[in-house]
């Protein structure tokens, strides 16, 4: 027994792919619990081979409704998928002058949409059947659709007040983004709308969204345009092995898959001491409950607990008690047990935060009123299935949570550190051709995206680990919960700006040389002042700063007279780029403000005049 849950735990740490390790766990898990019923050898096997044959049911059931849904999607999902997507952010931009503004289910929308990103659309586009020319012309517009979608989901999640003038441009973004949806159609621009030139930067965000549609539009019109050449296609899927590269040499893995044994082994030696075999899903529980960092696991059993207090408790004995007796055809049973699964279903494909709750609650009920092929009038499956994932999360808790046991503190705090300093470092590199050079301009920038999506992750487990903090960690949670947004912005402006100088081929000047330095530098002094703790570290936003952008403002009105577009482009970049890079020292001073408890310097703070006036204004 002890070497059949060793190797179940070292597979869920040591294999790639966590989902097909956890089902085999499960199905060892299971077949513990029958092999130990005091019942013949064969009924043993019998329902052993039972769980096999239920797997490739559910499995072969599964791959055919998928199939026949496959095929009964729209001939073209390419431009289908495209247009949904474009859909998204022209609705965004459409309520800018709602007074709920982000909506909070577009804004999980659009965060969804981010995360899966274009990498279908551009799959199925390499195997489609388009002219070399509007191939092309496609894989443009689906590498700046990624593109939209993160910088809508940033203006979504960031939700900072806009002015007046910048409603009527979101107004105007979106009818824009309405023509080239049409044009997706009809594959002819009509209604395009020429944004006037503005003499001051606006949401940095926004600015980069206006530049992307610019873009696409262009990109329809002008097949010729550079950016046909340099904006690279979707990142090659890399195929990985099994198991993890150091699986069989780290000795993290070995000591993960001995913490998960003495777990489970104490739940199978107190059930099997006491007799209570229903309590066989305790080491259910330790399998798909167990994760490197202790928030993690922490997060997932309460999830778990949740969703059976839930599917066998609320749901199960209810039905038990209210609706079963009343049932007496095989398709009221049905459409109770469909409901049921919808339920599940619809909590399942929420949020990520509670998503797995929706799979304990399906699981659960079934657990309960599909153990046998009558009606189910005993309680006591619903009681030693609760029990039983009671004493699982015990064992955890005892055995698991503290034996080798790894927080996530230390790792979010140096993945933050060098996610600022690789950010800080972004710039073009030398190539040999402007292609090369920006495919390694998207890698990089994919990257520190990801790290982004890491870092939103472990904050998430912040609240799960053990009490007391120590005060690093505070610091470390708040900035990632209040800089992240500003964070995103900076990375997609920044993008913006050297991908602006990868299209109109022009070296840039000694001021855009001097924005992406001064920004850079609060970055540093950033990642510095949370390495050491101490605020003294952050840079300040001195007279010279203000100087520089100052000019900033000087070179993006004399672009606006001479109407030089590119210019004017590349100025607004640089402006908002030191918005952000201001904005972002300004929120930093005032979280080591909070930590240190200074409730005077955070009253009055002299940036909150600043944000009243734009409060004022946009009302």
């Amino acid at each position: 027994m002890i070497a059949i849950l060793f190797v179940a735990f070292f597979a869920i740490s040591g294999l790639n792919f966590i989902n097909p390790s956890l089902t085999a766990s499960v199905t060892i898990a299971v077949a513990i619990q029958v092999w130990d019923l005091p019942i013949r050898s064969e009924i043993r096997v019998e329902r052993t081979l039972y769980t096999l044959l239920a797997i490739l049911i559910a499995c072969a059931i599964t791959a055919l409704i998928e199939s026949l849904f496959a095929k009964k999607q729209s001939p073209d999902a390419i431009l289908d998928g495209i247009n949904h997507r474009l859909g998204l952010i022209e609705t965004l931009l459409s309520q800018a002058q709602a007074e709920d503004f982000p909506p909070s289910a577009l804004t999980i929308q659009l965060s969804r949409s981010a995360a899966k990103g274009v990498d279908d659309l551009s799959e199925l586009l390499a195997h489609s059947s388009y002219e070399p020319g509007y191939r092309d012309l496609l894989a443009t517009v689906i590498a700046l659709t990624r593109q939209l979608l993160e910088l809508g989901s940033n203006l979504a999640e960031s939700a900072r007040i806009l002015s007046i003038d910048g409603q009527e441009r979101c107004l105007a973004i979106a009818r824009n983004l309405s023509a080239i949806r049409y044009c997706l159609l009809c594959k002819s621009l009509t209604n395009w709308i020429d944004l006037p030139l503005v003499n001051r930067t606006m949401n940095p965000v926004l600015v980069e969204i206006e530049r992307t549609v610019d873009l696409i539009a262009q990109s329809f019109s002008d097949e010729n345009l550079a950016v046909h050449r340099l904006l690279p296609a979707a990142e090659p899927t890399v195929s990985i092995g099994a198991f993890v590269v150091d699986a069989l040499r780290n000795a993290e893995h070995y000591k993960f898959a001995v913490r998960g044994t003495l777990s489970a082994l104490l739940c199978y030696v107190f059930y099997m001491s006491t007799g209570w075999v229903g309590l066989g899903a305790s080491i259910i529980t330790c399998t798909l409950t167990a994760r490197r960092f202790t928030g993690a696991s922490r997060h997932r059993q309460s999830l778990r607990f949740a969703g059976f207090i839930v599917g066998a408790g609320v749901i199960g004995l209810g039905t038990e008690a209210l609706i079963l007796p009343q049932i007496n055809s095989l398709m009221q049973y049905a459409f109770l047990f469909a409901s049921v699964v919808a339920v599940g279903s619809w909590v399942a494909t929420s949020g990520p935060r509670i998503a797995y709750a929706g799979f304990q609650i399906v699981l659960a009920y079934n657990l309960v009123n599909l153990n046998r092929f009558t009606i189910n009038t005993s309680l006591v499956p619903s009681r030693d299935a609760l029990l039983g994932i009671l004493l699982g999360v015990v064992a955890m808790w005892l055995v698991f949570d503290h034996l080798w046991a790894e927080n996530s503190s230390a790792s979010v705090r140096t993945l933050l550190l060098s996610t600022l300093r690789n950010l800080a470092d972004f710039k073009t590199v030398n190539a040999e051709t402007a292609l090369e050079a920006n495919q390694r301009l998207a890698m990089t920038s994919s990257r520190i995206n990801r790290d982004f999506d890491k870092l939103r992750d472990l904050a998430d487990m912040y609240a799960f680990e053990s009490f007391p903090k120590q005060p690093y960690e505070s610091l470390v949670n708040r900035s990632i919960r209040t800089l992240s947004p500003e964070l995103r912005a900076f990375l997609f402006v920044k993008t913006g700006l050297l991908q602006h100088r990868n299209l109109t081929a022009e070296e840039p000047d000694a001021l855009v040389r001097e924005v992406e330095e001064q920004a850079s530098s609060v970055l540093r002094s950033l990642a510095n002042a949370i390495e050491w703790e101490e605020a003294k570290h952050l840079s300040s936003w001195n007279l010279h700063a203000e100087e520089l952008r100052v000019r900033v403002q000087i070179e993006e009105e004399k672009s606006m007279y001479a109407e030089d577009r590119q210019k004017n482009i590349e100025m607004r970049l640089c402006g908002s780029l030191l918005s952000l890079a201001s904005h972002l020292e300004w929120r930093a001073r005032l979280n080591f403000a909070l930590e240190a408890g200074n409730q005077e310097v955070v009253e009055n703070w002299p940036i909150g005049t600043i944000a009243k006036t734009e409060r004022g204004r946009s009302q």
